[in-house]
């Protein structure tokens, strides 16, 4: 998550997920590699710390709350890629760029957005305007258009990684045929 919502587009779970089944485990049982590690270098030299923010932490130090939104927000990913006509695959090597025109970036980040204030209101958080993670008190418990553009921008983020993080697992997105209307 970033500030609230995982910004490696759900990579941990999927690396989870992943890593598990090769191993015959649930995906709760195995954590992300390496990867997940160079992400919090990366999220470091912008300046952010990991001990202030419980997400920017490894997997197996997430709390089973953190954890659940993660899978939750891999989960939606289908439905979200749907609604640009779009599906995840295995890799096939096809090499077939895929890329986001910015009213696809919009639209599935503003339902990045809305699924996450979902989450969280039938979790008992409220809006307020300061955060209180005790409190379950959140600023950003807003509509899409009331949010501000540094607050959109962390939905974005999420939104355009979402080749990479499935890359690092061997998916990715494919654009579906448009069926001829006749």
């Amino acid at each position: 998550l970033v500030g609230g919502r995982h910004a490696d587009g759900g990579r941990a779970a999927l690396q989870a997920e992943r890593a598990g089944r090769a191993r015959g485990r649930r995906p709760t049982e195995q954590g992300p590699d390496d990867d997940q590690q160079d992400q919090q270098r990366e999220q470091r030299a912008r300046g952010e710390e990991p001990a202030p923010n419980a997400v920017l932490v490894p997997w197996e130090a997430l709390t089973e709350d953190k954890k659940k939104a993660n899978r939750d927000q891999l989960n939606d990913l289908g439905n979200k890629l749907k609604a640009i006509g779009c599906t995840i695959l295995e890799d096939l090597e096809l090499h077939e760029p895929w890329t986001l025109a910015a009213e696809e970036i919009e639209l599935l980040s503003q339902m990045e957005h809305d699924r996450w204030m979902r989450e969280r209101l039938a979790q008992g958080w409220v809006w307020g305007a300061v955060r209180d993670n005790a409190k379950k008190i959140h600023p950003d418990l807003i509509p899409w258009a009331d949010l501000t553009e540094e607050v959109k921008e962390k939905d974005r983020v999420m939104v355009r990684n979402i080749p990479n993080a499935l890359a690092t697992v061997g998916l990715r997105v494919y654009r579906l045929p448009v069926a001829p209307r006749g």
